[in-house]
């Protein structure tokens, strides 16, 4: 797997604004990341991808690049949970 450098770097930047745990960057809102110093849409973009990646356990795989299927907001942690069902019965 390849290091996504950039993900580190939107990580680190989320550490250092004082949101050093996976509760506090999933409590987000609109106007904290909007509050981050020279925040860019695509970093918004990074941590919203960050966000749906803690929720479905994900976390490694966001930041390592891993080329299996990235996980959206729009699949939700049901989507995960069908999968690992499947991989049981399989």
């Amino acid at each position: 797997m390849k290091r996504n450098n950039r993900r580190f770097r939107i990580l680190g930047r989320i550490i250092d604004a004082g949101y050093d745990s996976e509760k506090a960057i999933v409590a987000m809102t609109m106007h904290d990341m909007l509050t981050l110093p020279g925040i860019t849409v695509s970093e918004l973009t990074q941590l919203d991808e960050l966000q749906t990646s803690i929720r479905a356990n994900k976390v490694i795989m966001f930041l390592a690049d891993h080329p299996e299927k990235k996980v959206t907001a729009l699949e939700g942690i049901e989507g995960d949970k069908n999968d690992v069902e499947n991989d049981l019965i399989d």
